[in-house]
This record gives structure tokens, C-alpha cells and sequence, in this order.
């Protein structure tokens, strides 16, 4: 389950800044240095930044709030995830947007949070393998 969230939060993103990127380039949303990382910090990293977040977004302030309404219960959560992304630039925070609604709504809909833990985890792990160690 988590596996498919991961995709479909990557198609989304994909979508999502679709419209905002050149026609024959690829969007830079920000670049990182990996060099000193290796595969095990990145994996203990990945998984303790992926509770984290979702954990305090999904399962603190989604089911916090879901008592003041559906949107507040959608949208302060959003909120705070892209304001604590900006650092990724306009790009990224448009993915991260993208990212968030999607796990959002399926935690709203499955009430199952750990497959976004999980979906988190690979979401940090996976472009650091992609870069290449």
C-alpha cells in the first residue's frame, strides 16, 4: 500500500509542476550535495523524517482538526508542510503541495497512516540512490 502512494504522490507531483517547467528541460526544484552520505544514514535519516512528518501532519493534525471541518482538517496540515518546504523553492513547493494533498486524502479516506510513513521513507531515500553514492 505504501508503494502505491508513493506513485501516485510522485504522479501528482509530476503533474503538478508539469505546467510551471520548460518544454525541452527538466525542472531543477533545488540541488543537494550527497557526497558523504552514506546508504545507512540516508535509510536512518529517511525513516525517522518520514515518521516524523507524518506522524505530527497526518496523525496529530488531521484527526485534530477533522472536529473544525474537512478543509481546516485539509488545509492547515497542507499549510504547514509547504511553508516548512519553502526552502525547496517555488517548484518544490508545488510538488510538495501535490505530495501532501495526495497523502492527505488518502489518509483521510483509509485512516491507515503508516503506508505514508512508509511512502514518506521511500520518497527521502529514493533520490539520494537515484544521485548515486
Amino acid at each position: 500500500m505504501g508503494l502505491g502512494l508513493f506513485t501516485a504522490a510522485w504522479l501528482a507531483g509530476v503533474i503538478a509542476v508539469a505546467p510551471l517547467t520548460t518544454p525541452g528541460g527538466r525542472a531543477q526544484i533545488t540541488e543537494f550535495s550527497f557526497s558523504g552520505v552514506t546508504i545507512a544514514s540516508t535509510v536512518i535519516f529517511a525513516m525517522v523524517n518520514g515518521a516524523f512528518e507524518e506522524v505530527f501532519l497526518l496523525g496529530v493534525l488531521v484527526r485534530g482538526l477533522r472536529g473544525y471541518g474537512l478543509s481546516i482538517a485539509i488545509g492547515v496540515p497542507l499549510l504547514v508542510r509547504v511553508l516548512y518546504h519553502l526552502y525547496q523553492g517555488p517548484l518544490g513547493a508545488v510538488w510538495v503541495l501535490a505530495f501532501g494533498l495526495t497523502f492527505t486524502f488518502f489518509y483521510i479516506r483509509s485512516s491507515r497512516l503508516w503506508p505514508a510513513v512508509f511512502a514518506h521513507t521511500l520518497w527521502d531515500i529514493v533520490p539520494v540512490v537515484i544521485a548515486g553514492f
